[in-house]
């Protein structure tokens, strides 16, 4: 398997000049900016993108539209290298879900994560009005690991922050 791609997309670098609208949730700019920051410091920060018919390795998309979502592997703090500990990110478009893309990203960045990077474990958070998300983070191996009670007020209603984590031990494909 080439390390750049899945069976259905393919990763490529973040590029912040034409990358910016991949960012889907809506935002006011002065909290996108931080986001792009971390993108450009990440210990792996991609584009996703469905692979078109053609060899993507010799024919990259001519259209943007191929773009269906982003992944970071935030980048470890030299103080806390030793620990061998990631957070992920993932955002994939509202047309893309359902399709199992989330899935498919969250496998092939497991993968990189333990098999590239050699991290011990990757960790992240979703909160409880997510529960797609939730069920595609355990099929994948997340463990839940932690829970905020009530930690974040949505939609008229308070809602959990849910910490969620893999270890490489853990891990298989």
């Amino acid at each position: 398997m080439n390390f750049l791609e899945s069976d259905r997309l393919y990763f490529r670098a973040w590029d912040s000049s034409r990358d910016k609208e991949c960012i889907f949730q809506p935002m006011k700019k002065d909290s996108v900016e931080p986001i792009i920051k971390e993108f450009e410091t990440a210990l792996l920060g991609v584009v996703i993108c469905k692979k078109s018919s053609l060899n993507v390795a010799e024919n990259p998309p001519a259209s943007e539209s191929e773009r269906i979502g982003i992944l970071m592997i935030k980048n470890i703090p030299p103080s806390q290298v030793q620990n061998r500990c990631a957070d992920l990110g993932i955002e994939l478009r509202p047309d893309a879900q359902g399709q199992g893309y989330g899935t498919e990203v969250l496998r092939w960045a497991l993968n990189w994560a333990f098999n590239m990077a050699n991290l011990h474990r990757v960790q992240l958070e979703v909160y409880g009005w997510n529960e797609v998300a939730l069920k595609t983070y355990h099929r994948v191996g997340f463990q839940e690991e932690g829970r905020l009670r009530k930690a974040v007020w949505r939609d008229g209603q308070w809602w959990d922050e849910i910490w969620m984590g893999v270890l490489q031990e853990e891990w298989s494909l």
